[in-house]
């Protein structure tokens, strides 16, 4: 498995999942309003990175997507394709002000990251000024025991589908509003973390952390992939509720408004369980959510 960890490998998953509420084990859920019966859409947590050893995308999974008129990420992923609102995307992950990550670290936890970085053949200068937690997933790496797998995004995978099958394609929330949230979170504290991400790639207890996240992603087993994150956000404290809650909050009222056509939601694992997931927030919101083993 790939020896890099951190916090931000949490984004894989979106960080840890809140509260102890026990949920069904499943990765696809059907969403359906009592008002309108006929109408079913369909709720899908993903990993953002996997090994493509460890891919999988199952047959219900992809009937589900072809039931559906529109497929919603977390993002408009379509927008990666557009290469001038990349370019303007961009220059958002920079720090505001004139801060550089040499002015949030000691001169050795500098060297220690530079030259980290310089091994992988990633020059650390063109970075500088970016947002700590930004240049943390720049770390990321295959995550099984092939140093040289290649990895694969279900994102990606399921754009790739649902253009070929023509499905309008729509994101629930910014590029920017993302990076944003990057700029609420202290910059020092994003420098620990990415410092700390470095000190931990010979961490071989990260690693085999890593490896039972992704067995309990394989397996649909959303309590234990809940506990395997709330052990890893400590150092993030109050801030884990802009990078969770909030943001499904904010979904919550968009998904309501979107179903009333078929759509194929596709968000990070980790959105699912806990009291203030996706699903049971669905559920106070007066949506049937139930889980889906076969269509």
């Amino acid at each position: 498995m790939n020896k890099y960890f951190s916090l931000f490998i949490l984004f894989l998953f979106v960080t840890a999942a809140n509260g102890q509420q026990k949920i069904e084990n499943a990765l696809l859920w059907k969403i359906e309003d009592p008002k309108n019966k006929e109408i079913k859409s369909y709720l899908f947590g993903t990993i953002h990175l996997i090994g493509k050893n460890d891919f999988i995308l199952r047959d219900e999974v992809k009937t589900a997507l072809d039931n559906c008129k529109s497929t919603i990420f977390e993002l408009n992923m379509d927008d990666m394709n557009d290469m001038s609102k990349m370019m303007g995307i961009m220059m958002k992950a920079n720090m505001n002000g004139d801060s550089t990550l040499k002015d949030l670290i000691s001169k050795e936890d500098y060297n220690l990251v530079n030259d980290f970085f310089s091994k992988e053949g990633i020059p650390l200068v063109m970075f500088e000024k970016m947002k700590p937690m930004f240049i943390s997933s720049l770390i990321m790496g295959p995550m099984s025991g092939n140093e040289k797998e290649e990895m694969v995004s279900y994102e990606m995978e399921l754009l790739k589908i649902a253009k070929e099958k023509q499905k309008k394609i729509d994101g629930l929330e910014t590029f920017e509003y993302q990076l944003g949230i990057f700029d609420i979170i202290p910059y020092s504290l994003q420098a620990k973390l990415l410092v700390e991400a470095v000190k931990s790639s010979k961490d071989t207890t990260s690693d085999n952390q890593l490896v039972d996240m992704i067995a309990a992603y394989k397996n649909q087993d959303l309590q234990k992939l809940q506990v395997l994150m709330n052990s890893d956000t400590k150092e993030l404290g109050d801030y884990t509720k802009l990078l969770l809650d909030d943001r499904n909050k904010n979904w919550v009222p968009i998904i309501k408004t979107k179903i009333a056509e078929p759509t194929f939601f596709a968000v990070g694992a980790g959105h699912l369980a806990g009291e203030n997931g996706v699903i049971s927030l669905l559920r106070k919101a007066g949506l049937k959510v139930t889980p889906v083993i076969k269509i």
